[in-house]
C-alpha cells in the first residue's frame, strides 16, 4: 500500500493504481488551512498543522505544487509520523514542567523557559524531517508562532530545547 511516492513519477497513475473510485479530482484537493494567529493551546495548533501535513501527503500532486505525495503514506506511516511529532512536543514540555515519565530522558530545565517556543520548534523540526517536501510551510508556521513570543532568554532557550527534543527523537 505504500507506493504512491513512486506512482506519481511513473507511467502508472492513481486511477490505475487505486481504481476509478480513487481518481483525484478537484473535490479531493487538500489545501492547508490559513491560520491568522496561534491559538491559546499551541500543542493543539501544531497538532492541526500535522494533520494538514498528513492530508496533503495523501493528496496527489497537481501541477505547480511543491510537495511530494506519499512521504508518510497509509495508516502505519500516518500514525507513526503523528506519534513521533507529539512525542517530541511532549518531551520538550516535560523538560520544563515535569510530572510524568518522558521518552528521551531530557534533563529538567528551569521553569522560565518558553514552553510555546519549545513546542513550536520541536514540532517544526519533527514535521520537517517527516515531511521534507513541506519544510518551507513548517518554517513559515514556526516564524508565525515565534513572532508572538517576546525576544529574550526564555524564547532562545525554548527554541534550543525544542531542537534538542526533536534531535533526541530523531536519533
Amino acid at each position: 500500500m505504500s507506493v504512491p511516492a513512486w506512482a506519481q513519477d511513473s507511467a502508472v497513475g492513481y486511477r490505475e493504481l487505486w481504481g476509478p473510485s480513487f481518481a483525484p479530482t478537484q473535490a479531493h484537493r487538500v489545501t492547508p488551512r490559513h491560520r491568522s494567529k496561534p491559538r491559546a493551546n499551541w500543542g493543539l495548533d501544531w497538532n492541526e498543522i500535522a494533520l494538514d501535513a498528513n492530508a496533503l501527503d495523501h493528496t496527489p500532486v497537481a501541477g505547480g505544487e511543491a510537495h511530494v505525495s506519499g512521504e508518510q503514506f497509509g495508516p502505519v506511516g500516518t500514525s507513526r509520523a503523528l506519534a513521533i511529532a507529539h512525542v517530541a512536543m511532549f518531551d520538550a514540555v516535560h523538560a520544563i514542567v515535569g510530572g510524568y515519565d518522558n521518552y528521551m530522558d531530557l534533563l529538567r530545565v528551569h521553569p522560565f523557559i518558553s514552553t510555546h517556543a519549545a513546542i513550536s520548534q520541536a514540532a517544526r523540526d519533527m514535521l520537517a524531517a517527516l515531511y521534507p517536501s513541506q519544510k518551507l510551510r513548517f518554517g513559515e508556521e514556526l516564524a508565525r508562532h515565534l513572532k508572538d513570543i517576546p525576544d529574550g532568554c526564555a524564547k532562545a532557550e525554548g527554541v534550543a530545547l525544542g531542537r534538542k527534543a526533536a534531535a533526541a527523537i530523531l536519533a
